[in-house]
């Protein structure tokens, strides 16, 4: 759904929509994510599990489209290849020790892999959402560029 959506949006001239609404997803997500790993409540953890996940996991599919938007077509293999490497290797090889270090060292560390989860979301939520607003100009910019290379390249072929 979100995906169509983020499509739907940038077909109708929002340009950024890929990171701005990630940004929106983070301000949702972050703290119901917090709530989810906090909450004693079986039915609030599942219920905030479901609008953590919906919101903040339904990036790779926008986050790749935009990647495809901005790149010249015979890169767009590699650079999704690329993709793919930056987001999981960071947080396939550091997202389990930090959730440890976290949960066994953490402000509030009691051995909770709960804690530990809520303080990675309170550790890495502001950064995400740093990177999705300074990354909103430089989104717009690269799709102008690639605008510009395709109608050049429009040009060529119709001369």
């Amino acid at each position: 759904f979100f995906g169509w959506l983020v499509d739907t949006l940038y077909a109708r001239g929002h340009e950024d929509i890929h990171l701005r609404f990630y940004t929106y997803a983070i301000i949702v997500g972050v703290p119901v994510g917090i709530i989810a790993y906090l909450t004693p409540n079986p039915a609030v953890l599942i219920v905030a599990l479901v609008i953590v996940y919906s919101v903040l996991m339904s990036f790779a599919g926008y986050a790749a489209a935009s990647i495809q938007l901005t790149t010249p077509g015979e890169y767009r293999g590699r650079m999704g290849a690329v993709f793919m490497v930056v987001l999981n290797i960071p947080g396939l090889a550091l997202g389990p020790s930090l959730i440890a270090l976290l949960s066994a060292h953490g402000p509030w560390a009691n051995g909770s892999l709960g804690r530990g989860i809520a303080m990675a979301f309170v550790v890495l939520g502001p950064i995400m959402l740093f990177g999705t607003i300074w990354g909103r100009r430089h989104l717009r910019q690269a799709l102008a560029d690639q605008g510009a290379a395709n109608a050049r390249a429009a040009e060529q072929v119709a001369a």
